[in-house]
């Protein structure tokens, strides 16, 4: 199963871009989470037939939202809190309980590595002590950060600011991430920041478990 998740900052505009049908096509996910749709699906013209689609929009229009694209169709979807979407595709585990993987835009920068310039930033808003304890305690549970399991050290970002040719020079955030439970460390083959692919001043992150 290939998982893509991306903060796309508005569907509409992207697909006017002309930016997510390339991801689609070259990637292929399994399952595509999308982030910041900005958009009911009746407003949406994006048409991807391959896929069941699963939309948790806010009432506020032109604001947040989240939407999932999925090959396969879930044994059962919950829309809301204390996730907005939740899928469950009958992924069993040999031990005690269910695996679990869940991703987003989390807006906080775990550790001085998730940014490019971790100084300046110590202390504000996505780079506080408390932000990056959320983060600590999710680990604590049980959760491994995918990425960080092929990836270490600084350089590696799925957020810039659109201002001072942040994203040509590299100076980004990466606060966008797949967790996974570590019963599923075993079946992780690739977890990897798409930096390539614009439109939004997000980028995508992608996860492929083995069977």
């Amino acid at each position: 199963m290939r998982i893509v998740s991306w903060n796309v900052n508005g569907i509409r505009s992207l697909h006017k871009k002309g930016m997510l049908t390339p991801l689609i096509e070259k990637v292929k996910p399994d399952v595509l989470c999308l982030q910041e749709t900005k958009a009911h699906q009746h407003q949406s013209e994006v048409d991807l037939p391959q896929y069941e689609e699963y939309w948790n929009s806010a009432d506020k229009k032109g604001y947040s939202g989240t939407a999932i694209f999925s090959k396969e169709k879930p044994l059962s979807v919950i829309l809301g809190l204390p996730a907005q979407i939740v899928t469950d595709f009958g992924i069993k585990n040999d031990g005690y309980g269910d695996p679990n993987v869940f991703c987003g835009d989390l807006n906080v920068a775990h550790t001085p590595d998730d940014l490019a310039n971790p100084k300046p930033n110590d202390g504000k808003k996505g780079f506080t002590k408390e932000e990056r304890e959320g983060i600590d305690n999710m680990i604590d549970e049980g959760f491994v950060d995918t990425f960080r399991m092929f990836t270490v050290g600084p350089g590696h970002y799925t957020w810039w600011s659109p201002f001072s040719g942040a994203r040509e020079r590299n100076v980004g955030w990466r606060i966008d991430y797949i967790f996974a439970s570590e019963d599923l460390i075993s079946k992780i083959r690739r977890a990897e920041i798409l930096a390539d692919y614009m439109g939004s001043d997000h980028c995508p992150v992608l996860l492929d478990i083995s069977n």
